[in-house]
């Protein structure tokens, strides 16, 4: 999936910045002070499909005994970047869904506090009768083989859910580690109420 151009152009640009922000700033609905390691954080932005992710992150602890805590951003990461300094400095545990250009962003700003990217999905997610797409990396430190995801992403209507459960379970380390590789996952589209959305969602570990 290609992104937008102004999306990248963006990211690179904050990439550039966000090392001169001020280092003590609460995170949208999570101070830096309550940030746990044994905590799995659950970063969304106000997609139509955020109430699902979060649904299937929960039901994910729920069965492992892991503690969630959601994080919303209150804009996007390119109009505040602040809003997520002191959270990162924190180095969590995070799975997000996010625009393209808060993924990429979100990107640079865990690199730069020395966390490691396991895992990026890119979404494609059609209102019409066309195919909804979903592209996948898993790097060299993901845990999960890819019929884990494959399977979270099994359904059309229930996407969001099973992948965010996928994810979950793979950051609480109950997949084994597998190689990395890249792979897509196209579904039969239903007509949705909903307007098309691009999504990129991430797995991000310390």
């Amino acid at each position: 999936m290609q992104l937008d151009r102004r999306d990248v152009i963006k990211g690179l640009c904050l990439a550039g910045i966000s090392g001169m922000m001020p280092a003590r700033i609460a995170a949208g609905m999570q101070p830096v002070e309550q940030c746990r390691a044994s905590t799995l954080h659950l970063l969304v932005a106000g997609s139509h499909q955020d109430n699902a992710f979060l649904d299937g992150a929960f039901r994910a602890s729920r069965s492992s005994g892991a503690r969630c805590a959601i994080v919303r951003l209150k804009s996007p990461l390119y109009e505040d970047p602040a809003q997520l300094n002191g959270f990162i400095e924190a180095r969590p545990s995070v799975i997000a869904l996010v625009s393209p250009s808060d993924g990429i962003i979100l990107q640079e700003l865990a690199r730069g506090a020395g966390m490691r990217l396991s895992f990026i999905g890119h979404h494609h997610v059609s209102s019409s009768h066309a195919a909804h797409r979903h592209y996948f990396t898993t790097f060299e430190q993901a845990g999960g083989p890819r019929s884990t995801v494959s399977r979270g992403v099994g359904s059309e209507n229930t996407w969001a859910a099973l992948l965010a459960e996928s994810l979950a379970q793979i950051a609480g380390g109950a997949e084994p580690r597998s190689a990395p590789g890249r792979w897509a996952v196209r579904l039969s589209g239903e007509r949705s109420p909903q307007k098309p959305e691009e999504l990129t969602s991430l797995l991000i570990q310390a």
